[in-house]
């Protein structure tokens, strides 16, 4: 089976390289696990989802379609709802993205 694809939005990539230790250790290890098995709860689509960290969520949109994953934000839990409703506003943005990838 072929594997998954992974890209980061510039803001992920932005988060990605201001974080440090155990976080950045996990963020990586998501990153590769998701390239043969992209886990995660979906979120109100099933191309949404998300995996957590303490109180951290990483959020990611999956094309099954291409095999193409991208992450799109990391932050605090408290901020979920904005970051949730911002990626599903620009869902077909991201996934238009990942296709032109």
């Amino acid at each position: 089976m072929t594997k998954f694809r992974t890209f980061m939005s510039y803001g992920f990539r932005k988060t990605f390289r201001k974080t440090a230790g155990m976080e950045k250790i996990w963020l990586k290890n998501v990153i590769l696990g998701s390239q043969n098995n992209p886990t995660g709860k979906p979120l109100r689509t099933p191309s949404l989802r998300e995996r957590r960290f303490k109180g951290k969520r990483s959020h990611f949109v999956v094309d099954n379609e291409t095999r193409r994953i991208m992450f799109v934000a990391y932050g605090h839990k408290r901020e979920q709802d904005e970051t949730i409703s911002h990626i599903l506003n620009n869902l077909e943005e991201f996934i238009g993205d990942l296709r032109r990838q």
